[in-house]
């Protein structure tokens, strides 16, 4: 993956346009962005985003764990500039400089200054539960019955802080530390190096996180049709009815799949909460069956913690 540092540290890679800039608004050739800080205590802001409107927590902007702190590489802002020669997308913290960074960087690039600059401010954190209703909504869409919806709207409580939209994994760290080649193609650049941690990306009310968009296309040769995510592509770029409907459509094909194998109505749950473990462990799964014996030959560990999620869904 293509990618530019520029002298500050910001990360810049090219970008699809129409993956990172929609819900954003463009006031001619540059943009205005709302402050990013935190809301003050005691208002009660909200942010729309497609369909979807929400209240924002002013006590947990960041989600039941991170409450007002921001988590360690979240940027507050993304922004894209676009001309006749490409794209670059750019994470950033405060508006001014990154309307100046991404100018800057993208004229270095591409020897000429963009047309357009667009930001978009990250989307912060609803109470929890109020995710709940819309996954129970699009998930009955589907049309695969009540088992689907109640195993939807189970994982998202159990993933999600309780079904929090734009929550942020509790050991989130998306910074960059050493050298590696892997890490500094993946993580924001917007804190300063950190030592030694996990790079973990894994945010909103499903924790889809930089793998989950890069691995979608790995089960393609089972029969599903994995959605096309730009190859930068990081989690907090969704709107709101996108961090739910790309998920469940996602989960809904995983279903038919293992429905159309011959597996039952459990054997669909289980292997959608195994998915959510890994790809490899669902084309195990997949391959060996998907159904009550493929499922003794997956890690009793992994399974019996499924199967408890499973029961307190009610799904059976």
């Amino acid at each position: 993956m293509p990618g530019v540092s520029g002298r500050d540290g910001v990360r810049v890679v090219l970008a699809a346009a129409a993956g990172i800039a929609a819900g954003a608004v463009a006031l001619g050739r540059a943009v205005a962005s709302p402050s990013p800080d935190p809301p003050s205590k005691g208002s009660t802001p909200t942010t729309t985003t497609g369909r979807i409107r929400y209240a924002i927590d002013p006590e947990r902007p960041y989600g039941p764990w991170h409450r007002r702190k921001r988590p360690s590489g979240l940027p507050t802002l993304v922004g894209v500039a676009s001309g006749p020669s490409g794209t670059l997308r750019l994470d950033g913290l405060e508006q001014a400089r990154l309307q100046a960074d991404i100018r800057r960087v993208y004229t270095a690039r591409f020897r000429a200054p963009p047309t357009g600059v667009v930001l978009r401010r990250v989307r912060l954190a609803s109470k929890p539960g109020a995710a709940l209703d819309p996954i129970a909504r699009v998930a009955g869409q589907a049309g695969l019955g009540e088992p689907f919806v109640k195993t939807m709207v189970q994982l998202a409580r159990t993933e999600g802080e309780g079904g929090t939209f734009a929550v942020a994994a509790r050991n989130f760290n998306a910074a960059c530390r050493g050298t590696k080649v892997n890490r500094r193609r993946l993580c924001t650049l917007v804190d300063a190096p950190r030592g030694a941690d996990p790079l973990i990306t894994a945010w909103g009310v499903f924790q889809w996180n930089r793998d989950a968009g890069r691995e979608l296309s790995s089960l393609d040769n089972l029969g599903l049709k994995a959605p096309r995510i730009p190859s930068d592509w990081q989690p907090w770029d969704w709107s709101a009815t996108k961090e739910i409907a790309v998920p469940i459509d996602y989960y809904a094909q995983l279903w038919r799949l293992v429905r159309k194998r011959g597996g039952s109505v459990r054997d669909a749950a289980r292997g959608v909460r195994l998915w959510h473990t890994g790809p490899t462990r669902f084309r195990r799964y997949f391959n060996r069956g998907a159904d009550a014996r493929a499922w003794a030959r997956v890690q009793t560990k992994v399974s019996g913690r499924i199967d408890r999620h499973l029961a307190h869904a009610g799904v059976a």
